[in-house]
């Protein structure tokens, strides 16, 4: 036996169902969740999902440090830039850009 409350926050194998996210994590109950195992739900734009600041962050790393623009590309004003677009769109532009790294001066 138990109380009822205690039962009411178990699942059938005694789990917990509660639980505190991670930012940008779903607080659904596993298999719940409209996301793709391993990824937070975000919200959806049609043409496709918007552009995550991890996905973002990283991808300006890679062309600051691997694409050839030696730290130039500053996240802090390519961000607000990118607010609401598409994750499609903004890796389009970031690999126009990479493409035409030696044609731009001010990335």
């Amino acid at each position: 036996g138990g109380s009822g409350a205690e039962e009411d926050s178990q699942s059938e194998d005694g789990i917990s169902e509660e639980y505190d996210a991670l930012p940008g994590e779903s607080t659904a109950p596993p298999g719940t969740s409209a996301a793709p195992p391993g990824e937070s739900a975000r919200p959806r734009r049609e043409g496709g999902r918007l552009i995550s600041s991890h996905r973002l962050r990283k991808r300006i790393a890679w062309l600051n440090k691997r694409g050839g623009f030696r730290d130039s590309i500053r996240l802090d004003r390519v961000e607000p830039a990118t607010r609401g677009m598409t994750d499609g769109k903004v890796m389009e532009i970031l690999k126009t850009l990479e493409g035409k790294r030696d044609q731009i001066q001010d990335p």
